[in-house]
């Protein structure tokens, strides 16, 4: 196939690709009342309820330009312009991407080990320094109880140390009571988006919080068994999977 071929056919595949997400816009945010609506006017509409569509908007934006560009530009009805094939695939990843979400079940799904809300502190923080972790959720009677994080128990160590001797026999939920009150954690349910995680930790940090971390649950109650884990550490991996 000559270069001047896979051009065309890259162009081609752009613009369809580019008609799948005015599809999309259109059927997901359109007034819904048969009128025309340029593609500006539905972005800007769609960024206020739309998470993948905010973290996409300013690509889309380029796209709509290059668009203008490649369909109001022509000579005998060939393109002046043409799109390369980086360019194309990335637009094609959107439209796969909106259409199919990744859900936060399927990327951080894993064995999450807790402790309960009575266990000796110093059993705790054995097992987190065995598995290197730096938050492990408590339970208590079956619920939720908090995060049991490192930076938590720093500052129970500082408030407690006497002449250089700590007792590590008091429950965690003792522990507990030293958090932070901007340390915050959520409950997604496992069919919740990957866009619903990556803006909760924006969301946080906006308030001038941090969120340690998000936890899946079935259904996103704190009373159901954990299914996985999402802290700050796996955002890289939750862009990635959604082409950032």
């Amino acid at each position: 196939m000559t270069e001047e071929r896979t051009r065309k056919d890259s162009t081609a595949r752009f613009l369809d690709a580019f008609t799948e997400v005015e599809k999309y816009l259109k059927n997901k945010h359109g007034r819904g009342d048969g009128r025309h609506e340029d593609f500006g006017s539905l972005l800007v509409r769609a960024e206020k309820t739309d998470r993948a569509i905010r973290m996409y908007s300013d690509d889309l934006r380029v796209f709509a330009n290059l668009r203008n560009l490649l369909v109001h530009q022509r000579f005998q009805n060939e393109y002046l312009a043409a799109t390369n094939e980086g360019v194309t695939e990335q637009l094609e990843k959107i439209v796969r991407t909106l259409a199919q979400p990744p859900e936060v079940y399927s990327l951080f799904r894993r064995d999450v080990t807790t402790v309960t809300a009575e266990t000796q502190i110093g059993v705790a923080l054995t097992v987190m320094a065995q598995l290197e972790l730096s938050q492990m959720p408590v339970y208590e009677n079956g619920v939720f109880a908090g995060l049991l994080t490192s930076d938590t128990v720093a500052r129970w160590l500082g408030a407690n140390v006497k002449e250089e001797l700590v007792v590590f026999d008091v429950p965690v939920r003792k522990v507990l009571s030293f958090r932070e009150t901007t340390e915050k954690h959520s409950f997604l349910a496992r069919q919740a988006t990957v866009f619903e995680a990556i803006e909760a930790f924006d969301v946080y940090a906006k308030k001038g919080e941090r969120l340690s971390a998000i936890l899946i649950t079935h259904q996103g109650r704190d009373t159901e068994k954990l299914l996985g884990i999402i802290t700050i550490y796996d955002l890289p991996e939750a862009m990635k999977a959604v082409g950032q």
